[in-house]
């Protein structure tokens, strides 16, 4: 288990709650509140393969964020989309590349907050695989970002299928604009689970949510009952 977190005051546009429970060490995120950068990667493959898998993804915003591309890029919401969905895509064809005749890879959940001139805000996103996006907002919880599989067997992740070299390609993407009060939430497949008995509702996820960030984050890993690596990462918008 590996979180990338910045070394400075935090930022007041936003409150943020993080839980984890590693038991393989496949799940791995980010958070960058000063440019309202989050995510959350899981790694498959076993072996430690996955976990390298997570954490060479999560590697690659970190090395755009020390050179200031995340920055760059972020100048309107076509840009800050075409930025993530890049990163992403190199991500995926670095761990293709650093994993040739492995079978793993890493799913992921890329989201970011940008205010505009009007001080509305927004928020953009980019996924693959089967870890979740969802807005928490008057009392309902609605997912955002769509499965893409779910066990072992997921259609799509960062990395190569098997049987090729060709990196996966990242089809998910989509922005929205978000208000004062709203919860985005993070969440690996340990805690969301991925078939009965394991699998939350989305009216199990809300019942949790009316609370501070990091309490709901815990809440989330606590209701979850997968076997598996648990992350929850929680962004309130103040």
């Amino acid at each position: 288990m590996y979180r990338y977190e910045a070394r400075h005051e935090p930022d007041p546009r936003f409150e943020v709650g993080t839980a984890e429970l590693p038991l393989k060490g496949e799940d791995t995120s980010i958070v960058r509140d000063e440019i309202g950068l989050f995510g959350v990667f899981d790694g498959a493959g076993g072996s430690g393969e996955g976990g390298f898998a997570a954490t060479l993804a999560s590697a690659v915003f970190n090395v755009a964020m020390i050179k200031d591309e995340i920055y760059e890029a972020a100048d309107s919401l076509d840009n800050q989309i075409t930025n993530l969905v890049g990163l992403l895509q190199d991500a995926s064809k670095i761990v293709s590349k650093s994993t040739d005749g492995v079978t793993t890879g890493t799913v992921a959940r890329v989201i970011q907050v940008k205010e505009d001139d009007t001080v509305l805000s927004y928020l953009v996103w980019a996924s693959a695989g089967d870890s979740r996006i969802y807005l928490y907002r008057d009392g309902e919880a609605s997912q955002l970002s769509h499965d893409e599989g779910f066990g072992h067997h997921i259609s799509n992740y960062l990395g190569h299928a098997p049987n090729s070299s060709e990196p996966k390609i990242v089809e998910q993407s989509g922005f929205m604009r978000v208000i004062p009060s709203d919860k985005i939430i993070l969440v690996t497949d340990g805690v969301t689970g991925d078939k009965e008995p394991d699998l939350l509702s989305d009216e199990q996820i809300a019942a949790v949510c009316d609370d501070e960030p990091q309490n709901v984050a815990q809440r989330l890993l606590d209701i979850s009952t997968k076997n598996d690596d648990k992350t929850a990462l929680v962004v309130e918008i103040k």
